[in-house]
């Protein structure tokens, strides 16, 4: 629905402008550049395109439909976020995961952003054995479009370098 994807915008419009007020390169999904949050369209927010991250042309092309990336220094991924509003949460999830299993030497953390309505879905999808197997649900936390709304003002003025988002998230460890 129109609300729906309006609010997935918002979403990556505030995911962009905090990452950049981090000091962050930010991606926003190719098929997203053309959407528009606060009379600002997504692609003014994001870098023309994603560069190449070292690994093969099939991860480059999933990880080109990642809603937002951050990126520090020479092009080392400083966070991934799925946002998903509507949509299968293991969508998301399997991009997260192909990310991680494409860069297994990274150590940068992934997040689902969601509606507060939607946690126990995504707490099912963390739990998975596969996803516990491959240690996903320790790398990728998440967190609600709700505490991103509240927390936004004070990290735009407080926060200073990438790893502040994670103060925001919750991991299945802590909550199940």
């Amino acid at each position: 629905t129109p609300a729906e994807s309006s609010q997935h915008s918002e979403i990556q419009w505030m995911l962009g402008k905090i990452g950049q007020k981090l000091g962050c390169k930010v991606w926003i999904a190719s098929n997203d550049h053309s959407k528009v949050w606060n009379n600002e369209k997504l692609k003014n927010l994001s870098i023309p395109s994603l560069p190449n991250l070292g690994m093969g042309e099939e991860a480059q092309r999933i990880i080109n439909l990642i809603d937002v990336i951050w990126i520090t220094g020479a092009n080392q991924l400083a966070a991934a976020f799925e946002i998903e509003s509507t949509t299968k949460i293991y969508s998301g999830m399997l991009r997260m995961s192909d990310l991680m299993t494409t860069c297994p030497n990274s150590n940068f953390p992934c997040f689902i952003v969601l509606p507060e309505s939607r946690v126990a879905e995504v707490v099912k999808q963390l739990s998975r054995p596969t996803f516990q197997a491959l240690e996903i649900n320790q790398r990728c936390g998440f967190f609600t479009f709700e505490s991103l709304k509240q927390e936004m003002p004070a990290m735009m003025k407080w926060a200073k370098n990438h790893s502040s988002i994670r103060d925001l998230a919750k991991f299945v460890d802590d909550v199940s």
